[in-house]
């Protein structure tokens, strides 16, 4: 999932991207994009199509997994997803599909103690669309990292992100960098 398009980095450099350099952009939006996600330490958009995971069973009723925007389906068995069988009684968590779900919770019985035994297919990811901040902020990287490619550039500075370097030619850039970093820090998923 791209989480900005050409045309809003055009917008927001307030120019035109020629045709020959769009696939190029492409690039640069797909890879912040993936760092986001690195940053974020989660998927933040799902995919289009459904995509299966194996999890461990805990033998508990509730069963903590990857965020998911829905599950299409629901198969606990043995050890290495031997013998699955779908289940339909469950509800996911939490019941608020605009946040990012995480759990399924068996109505009846337990998550069969095992290794990959438990298998779910859906979409992964934390939300289904783009959220509007999470948008922005991948526009203004995105611009900064094309904007520190630019022969001529005269930017005042040059910061690290990941492998990219971005730059812009003002303050009010880099004002916008920190609150695109901030922003992405505020969807970062903690692990214990």
């Amino acid at each position: 999932m791209k989480y900005t398009s050409v045309d809003k980095i055009g917008s927001y450099l307030l120019v035109d991207i020629d045709v020959t350099y769009q696939d190029a952009v492409d690039e640069i939006i797909t890879g912040v994009s993936k760092l986001f996600d690195a940053m974020a330490n989660r998927k933040l958009v799902a995919e289009e199509g459904d995509a299966v995971r194996y999890f461990d069973g805990n033998g508990k009723t509730a069963l903590l997994i990857d965020d998911f925007v829905s599950i299409t389906t629901l198969e606990i068995g043995d050890t290495y997803g031997d013998n699955l069988a779908a289940t339909t009684s469950y509800v996911l968590y939490p019941k608020n599909a605009d946040e990012p779900r995480n759990m399924i919770m068996l109505k009846d019985g337990s998550f069969t103690p095992g290794v990959q035994n438990v298998k779910v297919t859906g979409k992964w990811g934390a939300f289904a669309e783009t959220p509007a901040d999470i948008e922005l902020a991948a526009t203004i990287v995105a611009a900064g990292i094309l904007n520190n490619q630019l022969k001529g550039n005269q930017a005042k500075k040059s910061e690290a992100i990941g492998s990219y370097s971005v730059s812009y030619g003002d303050d009010k850039g880099f004002a916008d960098y920190d609150r695109a970093i901030k922003t992405i820090d505020s969807y970062k998923r903690y692990s214990i």
